[in-house]
Order: C-alpha cells, then structure tokens, then sequence
C-alpha cells in the first residue's frame, strides 16, 4: 500500500490541483478496502487529534471533513472555500512540524532500506527534544558593487537603494530588480555593475532580476549577477542550488555559469544543484530547452530530463523525478532511493550543522517525505527509529552506524 502516494492525492483532491489522471488513480484507490480504512482512520483519529483539533474555526474543520466523508466527485461542485482550502495548507505545514504527520510517518509512510537488514523499518511517532534547532527560513546577504553588504535578514521591506539605473526594491523572501521608472539615468556608468546574493545555511531566498527572470535559491548557495543585462547574452554564476524560471529574449540567451560549466536556456524553467561537497553537477528540465556544456562536450535537454556532470562527462536521464528536484523549493525534503550521506548533507545545509561521524559512515536509502518545517530534533528522531544513533552537541549533529 503506498501511503505517500495516497496523500499526495489526497492533498491535490482537497485544494484541487489535481489531474485527469490523478483523480481516476485517487479513487480507484479509495475502492480498495485498505485505503477506505485508512482515509476513515485519518479522518476520525489524525484529523480530530490532530491538526483539525488546533484550528481556531471548528466550522472549517467540519466542513472539510465533510467533504472527505463525502468523497464527492462532481468537478463543477468546489470541494473547499478559498478560506477552506488557506486553512488546511496552513495545518497540514503544522501537523507536519510536529513531527506526528501519522499519514506520512506512524502509517509506515517512512521506509529506510538498510543494507545490513535488507528489510524496511516503519518509523514510530517522533518526540521532541530540549535539545533542538529550527528550520532554515528565508534571509541572505546582498553585496552591492561597491562592496557595499546589506543583511536582508534585518533590513525592512521598501526600496534598499540604487545600482545605476537600477532599483532594488526588498518585500518579504524577495528582492527585485527594477529599471527606475522615474527616469533617472545615470549617464556616468559605464562598467557593468554586479551584485552578489549569499544564502547562508539554514536560509532561502528569491530574486527577481532585471530582465524579469526568477530564481529561487537554496541554503548555502549564492548568485552573482548584472544589475542589468548588457550585450549579446544574459549571464549570471551559480555555486549550491537554484531554481530558475527565465524570461525568454531573442538574441540575448540566458547563461548559467557554474564552475568550469555552463547552462544555457533557450527559454525554460529548470534546477540545478551544484554544492561543492556533491559530486555531481545536476540539471533538471521542467519546461523548454536547455543546452548543458562542460569541457567541450553538450547535451540538449527536453522537459523531464536530466544531465548529471561527473568527472567521466555528462550523462542524460529521462522521465527525472520533478518533484524530487524541486522538493526543496516547495518545503520537502523529499527522497526517493537517497543514500544516507547526502540525506546527511541536505539536513546539515538547511539546519546549519556539522556531520560528524563517529565511526564507519551509515549505508543505505532512504525514502521519506520529510516537511522541511520540522525542527531538528524530529528529524533526528527518524533516524534514530531507523537504528542510526545521533547525538546533537552544540552545532554538530554526531551520528554513528
């Protein structure tokens, strides 16, 4: 029974994002008498409980476990209320921080495959520590040209100042990049001025860039870029993990330079993750084209593809897994088949910690989805239930095998 799944449908059924295809799949489960008695579990035991117990208005919480017992399935009847459908995206990224999510978690939704075991261990309710750390939010570091620095962390909304005929304009988790509507040019600039965006660990942040492209950055991760684009091409750096949804320009192609390699866009949305303690430089293709280079060689991606740069060259992966690229940008840790070390090394990253292991490194995958609202010490519980010890000891997460 795959539980994940089921949620997942569940969850686009209630806010209804969800497809053709993924609402046939929804309730040729709910036919099946293990998931009819999961849904009655979930709805009389977690949701009572749970994150429907917390809410202010007892009306929404009925009304939506209403609808769930109801099982409606008429398209033009609206499942939930705009109002309806806030609440429960707010209570089930609280449900999820308190660690006892019982669909994703207690109901065996959490499988960790050891390889000395060679069997899955379902995860039990987690318990929260004294000892603990929170997780990342949004903030970073602007540096202006003149190596000028602004904590974005402690600086209020509104206009942060001007790069040239540029302005820069913060609102919460966004910096924009704006030409100055006023018209005031600044006829003595003549060098192209660069701005750099820092993303420290247990961070995230989102820009808009002059030509009106976003990108959404990952923690420990940075991007240097024009306060506006000049010449024949739009080119920025890239070190960590980052999200870009580019706005598309004849004659003016969009480069990503990370390392010695480059991504070009031909008009795309796309991810790539290029931490320097991975060894894999990875593009992931949602929508459009792009051109992946790397010491004279390329490949061209379709959408739902995926090129991996490595020592021995670039390979080419269909039919990615999207949603596990993205994951981080949409509040998940979500892991299919991960080995354990760089589960490690994105829980370091996000909460700002140290891994040190004491002793042999921990073997195995993992597949989980995590909400990266949790506190440390949920997660640690997690693994702790999967037979990994971990000890937090300042900002140094100690695991042993």
């Amino acid at each position: 029974m795959d539980q994940i799944l089921f949620h997942r449908l569940l969850n686009n059924y209630l806010l209804e994002t969800i497809t053709e295809e993924e609402t046939r799949q929804f309730f040729a489960l709910l036919d099946e008498p293990p998931y009819q008695a999961l849904l009655k579990a979930y709805i009389e035991k977690d949701l009572n409980t749970g994150i429907f117990g917390e809410m202010e208005d007892p009306a929404v919480a009925a009304r939506i476990k209403e609808r769930l017992l109801q099982r409606r399935r008429e398209p033009e009847a609206p499942l939930l209320s705009r109002k309806e459908k806030t609440v429960w995206m707010r209570y089930r990224k609280i449900a999820a921080a308190a660690a006892v999510l019982l669909v994703l978690l207690t109901s065996a939704g959490v499988w960790i495959n050891r390889q000395r075991s060679g069997h899955p261990i379902a995860a039990r309710p987690a318990t929260r520590k004294i000892n603990d750390i929170p997780p990342g939010r949004n903030g970073a570091i602007l540096t202006l040209a003149n190596g000028a620095v602004i904590n974005l962390d402690s600086t209020g909304n509104g206009g942060l100042g001007q790069q040239g005929n540029t302005k820069i304009i913060k609102t919460d988790g966004l910096l924009s990049y704006k030409r100055d509507e006023a018209g005031r040019e600044d006829h003595t600039q003549t060098a192209v001025l660069y701005n750099t965006i820092t993303v420290p660990p247990a961070h995230q942040w989102q820009l808009l860039l002059p030509d009106g492209s976003a990108v959404w950055l990952n923690a420990s991760s940075s991007l240097r870029f024009p306060t506006v684009f000049t010449g024949g091409k739009r080119e920025v750096e890239l070190t960590g993990e980052g999200y870009f949804e580019i706005t598309h320009k004849d004659g003016q192609p969009f480069v990503v330079k990370v390392g010695g390699h480059e991504v070009q866009d031909i008009g795309t949305r796309f991810n790539i993750m290029a931490y320097t303690d991975e060894r894999t430089i990875r593009t992931t293709l949602i929508e459009g084209a792009v051109k992946v280079v790397s010491d004279g060689r390329s490949a061209l991606l379709r959408p739902h593809e995926q090129a991996d740069i490595t020592g021995e060259g670039i390979s080419v992966r269909q039919n990615a897994d999207i949603e596990e690229a993205l994951a981080w940008k949409n509040g998940l840790f979500l892991l299919n088949g991960a080995d354990l070390p760089s589960v490690l090394r994105q829980i370091g990253r996000w909460y700002d910690v140290e891994i040190v292991y004491m002793g042999s490194v921990p073997q195995g995958h993992m597949t989980a989805d995590i909400p990266r609202t949790m506190n440390l010490s949920s997660v640690m519980e997690l693994f702790r239930q999967f037979g990994i010890s971990c000890e937090l000891q300042g900002k140094k997460l100690i695991i042993s095998g």
